[in-house]
């Protein structure tokens, strides 16, 4: 990430969990990297106090979704989530293949 001048995480130290949160900037909303054994995420969670403001900021982002996605390089998973408060933006990759292969591991 520090190759691509992101430093999101720079100042975040890991812990016990599985995953790890970094502010965006933007009041109610976060990025977290989620990891499994079998794969691993990178989420942007839109999860203020107010539910409708988390979809009206999600709607706003959907209307750009070419441009966002095209800027990103891949597909997102776009979860509006109606039933919940919150909203997430996420893109998830099977490292099952580089765990195997780079480590010997399974």
């Amino acid at each position: 990430m520090e190759a691509a001048g992101l430093s999101f995480f720079s100042g975040v130290s890991p812990g016990r969990d599985h995953w790890l949160n970094a502010g965006s900037g933007v009041s109610g909303a976060h990025y977290a990297l989620i990891f499994s054994q079998t794969g691993a995420r990178v989420e942007f969670v839109l999860s203020g106090s107010s539910g409708q403001k988390n979809k009206a900021m999600f709607d706003h982002l959907f209307t750009r979704k070419s441009a966002i996605e095209s800027a990103f390089g891949a597909a997102l998973n776009w979860r509006r989530m109606d039933d919940k408060k919150a909203s997430i933006n996420r893109v998830c990759r099977d490292i099952r293949r580089f765990t195997t292969k780079q480590t010997g591991h399974q």
